[in-house]
């Protein structure tokens, strides 16, 4: 922030609501995409609550099949998570 002018390389702070638009960004950005996988964090049940249900909503309104999965915590069970979305062949 004392140096502008430079690139932004990532997102700090997610909202549930914009999880949802990035199932809409998906859907106008793949029109072909039928399948998305979202993976939520265990350790934090309402979050990944409200992120499901943005997801979920957004899903409705564009036809695209939601694959909910749940890690126990955030470096937990991400192998198999992982392993559970390539076998879908889903996008996430």
């Amino acid at each position: 922030m004392a140096h502008p002018g430079g690139n932004i390389t990532g997102v700090n702070l997610m909202s549930a609501a914009l999880v949802g638009k990035c199932v809409e960004l998906f859907h106008d950005m793949l029109p072909g995409a039928q399948q998305i996988a979202v993976l939520t964090n265990g350790g934090d049940p309402l979050f990944a609550k409200l992120v499901l249900d943005q997801v979920n909503l957004a899903a409705r309104t564009t036809g695209i099949k939601i694959h909910p999965i749940t890690v126990p915590g955030p470096d937990e069970g991400l192998d198999a998570a992982f392993a559970e979305i390539v076998s879908l062949r889903a996008l996430l």
